[in-house]
């Protein structure tokens, strides 16, 4: 609306700074969508180089929790197979007491 009305007061006089005022009002309308699908444009490949910085710093972690988890799950196997190793200790025990008793 501002542009509109600069250059209905303007008439048809020659812009004083023809480098940053623009001679008619569709020259200025077409250098303002330039400027801004220029700005579009710069905004989407920085946001795409954000997105690949944060996709690279997770495959970098990638390696490092997935051997946490194997190492959990190595852990886990272990703790479960001392823990029917140490049932069957007990059980056996448990025998050896009955037939001291008996």
């Amino acid at each position: 609306l501002l542009i509109q009305n600069y250059y209905r007061q303007k008439g048809i006089r020659q812009p004083t700074h023809p480098d940053f005022i623009k001679s008619t009002f569709d020259d200025a309308a077409n250098t303002i969508v330039t400027n801004l699908k220029t700005l579009f444009t710069e905004a989407e490949l920085y946001q795409f180089s954000e997105q690949l910085d944060n996709i690279e710093q997770l495959a970098s972690q990638l390696p490092c929790l997935l051997f946490e988890q194997i190492v959990n799950e190595i852990k886990l196997y272990i703790l479960q197979e001392m823990n029917i190793h140490q049932n069957r200790i007990q059980f056996d025990l448990n025998q050896l007491n009955e037939l001291r008793v008996s």
